[in-house]
């Protein structure tokens, strides 16, 4: 159940359910910040994918690790959590993930996202 609340919470941020127009469009504002494929925003992060722009936020805390992203048009969502610590070897392990769910089996995952 937590994955489908993490996926609905999303789908209504991300769709302007949640925040009048102009804050959604602060949160989706993003900068570079030295790292490959991926830019922060207020809580939003962008992070490259081959099949596009992936809009969400990942995460840890002692036990879990995290990943909730969608691609801008709507279509597609990808939650996946794991009950573990997080460490590079399993960020790198979800991302990957992501990347199969919402490009297909055979997509590689961008470079830095690889690494964890």
């Amino acid at each position: 159940m937590a994955a489908r609340g993490l996926a609905a919470f999303q789908a209504a941020l991300l769709g302007g359910g949640l925040l009048p127009p102009e804050l959604l469009a602060e949160m989706r504002r993003t900068v570079d910040t030295g790292g490959e494929d991926i830019r922060y925003g207020l809580g939003l992060m962008e992070v490259d994918l081959p099949c596009g722009t992936a809009v969400g936020h990942d995460g840890g805390i002692a036990g879990c690790a995290s990943v909730a992203v969608s691609l801008p048009d709507g279509g597609r969502d990808a939650v996946l959590l794991v009950n573990a610590d997080a460490t590079s070897a399993l960020s790198a392990a979800l991302w990957q993930g992501v990347a199969s769910a919402l490009c297909g089996s055979d997509a590689a995952v961008a470079p830095a996202l690889a690494r964890g």
